[in-house]
């Protein structure tokens, strides 16, 4: 007798990870880490990228964005194929019902809902970091002012799903909240020079304060959308069953036309790009899809608030790899600040639950 049609779904249609993480207690917490991991240095490729070439330095981002999105789904063509001799069959569509033969518009809507706050994710980053540059910020630093989505996503969850906060999770929230004030009160270093005036050495410090701003206006911004981000892949992986692989994967299809059309806009003005530019930008997607496909996991299976306090630590890899290659060395202000969000996400994953290789 033939399966259900969620029960194909989620056996055909490789919600891999999900099956794993099944099999631990607290399994939001390996997702969480690793997404922060992704994200730190796919956002410190950013960074140097938007340093250089401002926000077309990402355009390339489409080539990933292809190369996953055609690898995912030939394997499950493969997939399909050993078990019903096609590589598509409706039977195993997330986007279609076998019941009313009809194409199913509501599961339709996640991934261009995804595609849409992944574009937006896109910009506001790459701005956010290409001000930090102008601003001689370290560009980790105003990344962890993205932590501004934690406060609205532990709100937000808790009025849509009832997730309530425990006193850990909101002495957290509490530190990370003295983290963005500590960050955002932190001066960039004046940078100094004999070879200008006094005149124009204010007008430099006035510059960077004003890009400081822009920064810190974006990072918010930015901290807004990734709430949005949160909420989407909250429903649609948990709720409406969509492999979180599937669902980052053809929400990146609208990305990636969107950045493909600004690429091929530039070339025809610029010319192409560096070799090394293209491989630095391609990287940079892989790595964020990976970020948003475990991201997306950690949603589904923790509370939102804590999933976004702990995804806050990819500030840390990108702060640390800022200092060593780009020598954006923090303001004694700023690492106040970044150790305040640090000890905040940890408080709230709670300290016991930190050595997470041991379950």
């Amino acid at each position: 007798m033939l399966e259900t049609q969620q029960s194909l779904n989620e056996n055909i249609n490789v919600p891999l990870l999900r099956k794993i993480s099944i099999r631990y207690t607290n399994a939001y917490l390996k997702w969480t880490f690793m997404a922060c991991f992704f994200f730190g240095t796919s956002n410190f490729l950013t960074g140097h990228l938007s340093a250089k070439l401002g926000v077309e330095g990402g355009y390339p981002f489409f080539i990933g964005n292809l190369f996953s999105w055609m690898m995912y789904h030939l394997y499950i063509g493969i997939e399909n194929y050993k078990t019903f001799d096609s590589f598509w069959n409706k039977e195993t569509s997330t986007y279609y019902d076998v019941h009313t033969d009809k194409f199913r518009f509501s599961y339709l809507l996640g991934p261009i809902l995804r595609g849409i706050v992944q574009v937006a994710v896109f910009f506001s980053v790459f701005i956010t970091m290409e001000f930090a540059f102008k601003a001689g910020v370290n560009q980790g630093i105003i990344a962890s002012l993205f932590s501004t989505s934690i406060i609205m996503s532990a709100v937000i969850f808790y009025f849509l799903y009832e997730e309530k906060l425990s006193q850990r999770h909101l002495f957290g929230l509490a530190l990370m909240i003295t983290a963005v004030v500590l960050i955002s009160i932190g001066k960039p270093a004046s940078q100094k020079s004999t070879t200008l005036t006094p005149s124009e050495q204010l007008a430099l410090e006035e510059t960077q304060a004003y890009y400081l701003t822009l920064s810190i206006i974006f990072a918010i911004v930015c901290g807004i959308i990734l709430t949005i981000n949160g909420l989407v892949m909250r429903h649609y992986v948990k709720y409406m069953h969509i492999s979180a692989l599937q669902l980052n994967n053809d929400g990146g299809l609208i990305q990636m036309t969107v950045l493909m059309v600004l690429f091929i806009l530039r070339v025809k003005e610029k010319g192409m790009y560096e070799m090394g530019d293209l491989f630095e930008s391609i990287g940079a997607s892989l790595l964020s899809m990976c970020a948003n496909v475990t991201l997306s996991q950690a949603f589904a299976v923790g509370l939102g608030g804590p999933v976004q306090g702990i995804n806050n630590l990819m500030s840390l890899v990108q702060t640390i790899l800022a200092a060593i290659f780009l020598s954006q060395i923090p303001t004694l202000l700023q690492n106040f600040g970044l150790a305040f969000g640090l000890v905040g996400a940890l408080v709230m994953c709670g300290v016991d639950k930190i050595f997470w290789f041991r379950d």
